[in-house]
């Protein structure tokens, strides 16, 4: 496992088994990755009129999103968690 270096008040990324690329080492690795991917989504999902945002906004189409912006990151993008994740500092039922 890989233990990442984090910014004071930054969330730390205490799991990476899901991380695909093999080339990241660092916090700055993957910043920089996840940053290109959410350009691409934001590109293709976030900078389009959207004329009935009732039939944008649902579950299904926000999975889609988050796999777009962080599938080629983590194998886990588009999928609800499977544990709770409390290293925030906030219960994940208050976010």
């Amino acid at each position: 496992m890989i233990k990442f270096d984090h910014p004071a008040g930054a969330t730390p990324i205490d799991d990476s088994s899901g991380l695909i690329p093999s080339w990241i080492k660092t916090q700055g690795d993957v910043n920089r990755a996840e940053a290109e991917n959410i350009s691409s989504a934001q590109k293709e999902y976030l900078q389009k009129k959207v004329s009935l945002p009732n039939n944008w906004f649902n579950v299904s189409t926000l999975k889609e999103i988050h796999q777009a912006m962080f599938g080629n990151v983590w194998t886990w993008a588009g999928q609800f968690r499977q544990k709770d994740v409390t290293s925030i500092g906030v219960e994940p039922y208050l976010i």
